[in-house]
């Protein structure tokens, strides 16, 4: 009895009936639904959008958010950190770790949004979504791309995106290296960003050489808590940290309660950089 070797084939079959499942080695392993054709899996899979479809043109969303959304947002971000904390310092690093990853991303933003040349919204968004095309049209959502268009459609506005954005950048904007530069970027870009407006007062400790402080009279995170033993301010001593260890000026930031006369939650936040950076500023000016 003869035995013939049979090699497996190396050509992709047809794609598999709806609802069919298993393993092809020939393929590899494949995403299906049940009782789903291929066609309608792919089709599915590409029109998912995510943050990461969002544009970064700065006129591309609203500037501002609702405050009872922010401060609910907040407040359960507190409950969350009360509840699976044992100490107030617990609460307070848990409510500083969720502020220093946004840290973390919003100097980059923020540098990127400043470097897209002023007045270029209008053909940014006449070349993404047509003449009559809002930023909510133009960017992203379920109605972006016009009915029938499918994935393709939404791949192309995505595209267009890209092209237009990018020609509206002539030159990027330097990272700042100079400790008082970087210092005034927080004080005022990130704070108006966040809170929509400039920060109080940026003062410099007269006791030690490495200590700022950034003034906040009426802080708007805090405005719907009531005083307790947990220092909410936490949250924004996060942020500060993550934009100031990203550009390279590492420090501690701690919040104090400091009420005044006519600011009763008067906020002051205490910078203390590393020893590397006041090294650094000496050698380098």
């Amino acid at each position: 009895m003869s035995h013939k070797i049979i090699n497996p084939s190396t050509s992709v079959p047809p794609a598999n009936a709806a609802g069919s499942t298993g393993y092809d080695y020939t393929i590899g392993p494949q995403q299906t639904l049940p009782n789903s054709s291929a066609q309608s899996v792919a089709s599915t899979l590409a029109g998912t959008r995510s943050v990461y479809h969002e544009s970064l043109h700065p006129g591309a969303h609203g500037a501002h958010v609702s405050v009872a959304a922010y401060a609910f947002l907040f407040q359960e971000m507190v409950s969350q950190a009360r509840n699976a904390s044992k100490t107030v310092s617990e609460i307070e690093l848990r409510l500083h770790r969720h502020g220093y990853h946004i840290g973390l991303r919003l100097l980059e933003l923020l540098k990127f949004r400043s470097s897209v040349t002023p007045g270029s919204g209008r053909s940014f968004f006449h070349k993404s979504g047509g003449p009559a095309a809002t930023a909510g049209d133009a960017v992203g959502g379920a109605g972006s791309a016009p009915s029938g268009a499918g994935a393709g459609g939404a791949g192309s506005i995505g595209t267009a995106q890209d092209e237009s954005l990018s020609s509206s950048i002539t030159t990027m904007k330097r990272r700042d290296l100079r400790l008082l530069e970087v210092l005034q970027f927080v004080h005022g870009p990130v704070w108006l960003y966040l809170f929509d407006r400039a920060s109080d007062d940026l003062v410099k400790s007269s006791e030690r050489e490495n200590e700022y402080m950034i003034i906040d009279n009426t802080p708007s995170i805090t405005r719907f808590i009531s005083s307790t033993n947990v220092q909410c301010d936490f949250f924004v001593c996060g942020i500060i940290e993550g934009v100031l260890d990203l550009a390279s000026f590492p420090c501690t930031v701690t919040a104090h309660s400091v009420p005044e006369d006519k600011f009763d939650r008067r906020v002051v936040f205490v910078i203390r950089f590393d020893q590397e950076v006041l090294e650094r500023e000496a050698l380098r000016f």
